[in-house]
């Protein structure tokens, strides 16, 4: 339907082949990080604008995956949103745990990262 919002899609864009495995509980091969982190960061940033967060103000985001939505299609929204930072803190574990630094999800005005390396 034209002009709403369809939640849920995007959640499967993520590469095939690419992501978290149950067999090995591991999120992905290194040489993909770059990739994964910036599709998982899309799909963040994606559905925090569905739930009018702001991701660089940790007491929205907070807030918003404590309170339970009447409406079903924001509530899963919120719950995709929350899925979704649960696993950029697994990948971002992973890659600290073998030597990678990970960018942050927001970037602070005035830093660039790439220059900091």
């Amino acid at each position: 339907m034209k002009g709403q919002l369809e939640v849920g899609a995007g959640l499967g864009q993520l590469e095939p082949g690419h992501g978290y495995s149950p067999e090995s509980g591991k999120m992905s091969g290194f040489e993909h990080y770059d990739r994964e982190l910036r599709d998982l960061d899309n799909e963040i940033r994606r559905y925090a604008a569905l739930c009018r967060v702001d991701l660089s103000k940790h007491h929205e985001i907070e807030a918003c995956l404590k309170q339970h939505h009447d409406d079903w299609a924001a509530d899963k929204a919120r719950e995709s949103l929350q899925g979704l930072l649960i696993l950029r803190i697994k990948l971002e574990t992973e890659m600290i745990e073998l030597g990678f630094s990970p960018p942050p999800l927001v970037q602070t005005p005035g830093i660039n990262p790439q220059e900091e390396a």
